[in-house]
């Protein structure tokens, strides 16, 4: 009996240890992952900051008249300079996260690849995330991305913005009709308020259609489907101006 006793303290004993472990790896994963984020976005930052002092005289652009002549010079010209945006700050709620997307989000970080684009922020979900151009598989690992088939994030039409849902997007599950979404680009800060959320099929594009300055979110739907989503989950948001 007390070799028993000694055998069950013993296996005990390897199982906490073999749990610690775990956490340990877990928390320093995140924590790697936080580091790349406050890096990146202090890099966005800077790169703002340089476009102000390169342009002292430049007008403020006005909130709807915007035009992709306007800003392309300016931002291909900042872009060179950026170091690459890797996610979004690291304000962003990663708890709903699923363990699988931690682990592709570490890789795509780790490979790299172009600057991001812009910022998306929604305070009410505490969603805080980089747009890269281009709804490809990498970059979707490593924010949200714009379709390209869509409106450039500083045009006056529809800004299709996609993300996963057990990752970036997630926390769309819980946004609410009424909710403010910020767009911030090299250039600008826009402000949109949700107005309609709804579920569609993969092949119902004409969502993405239009000149209405509305910005549109998609992630697949239900968020926590096992496999592949059948559906899609869409937030549309409609464009304020300073006055509103």
């Amino acid at each position: 009996m007390p070799n028993r006793n000694w055998l069950l303290k013993k296996t005990e004993y390897i199982f906490w240890l073999l749990g610690v472990t775990i956490l340990a790896a877990y928390l320093l994963l995140i924590g790697q992952n936080s580091l790349a984020q406050s890096q990146a976005a202090d890099d966005f930052i800077e790169a703002k900051q340089a476009l102000k002092i390169a342009q002292p005289s430049a007008k403020k652009i006005a909130p709807i008249a915007t035009s992709d002549e306007d800003t392309t010079i300016d931002i291909a010209s900042i872009n060179s300079s950026l170091n690459t945006f890797e996610a979004a700050a690291d304000q962003s709620d990663k708890s709903l996260w699923s363990s699988a997307f931690v682990g592709h989000h570490k890789s795509a970080v780790s490979r790299g690849g172009n600057s991001a684009i812009a910022l998306l922020k929604i305070p009410s979900v505490n969603l805080d995330v980089a747009i890269f151009d281009g709804a490809n598989k990498h970059n979707l690992n490593r924010g949200a991305a714009r379709i390209l088939s869509t409106d450039s994030v500083n045009g006056n039409g529809r800004i299709g913005i996609a993300g996963h849902r057990d990752g970036w997007f997630r926390p769309l599950k819980d946004i609410q009709i009424g909710d403010i979404i910020e767009l911030e680009s090299l250039t600008e800060t826009r402000r949109y308020q949700i107005n309609k959320t709804h579920i569609v099929t993969p092949s119902d594009v004409g969502i993405l259609q239009g000149d209405d300055h509305t910005l549109v979110l998609v992630t697949c739907y239900p968020f926590y489907f096992v496999g592949s989503a059948p559906q899609r989950f869409i937030v549309e948001a409609v464009r304020l101006t300073d006055k509103s």
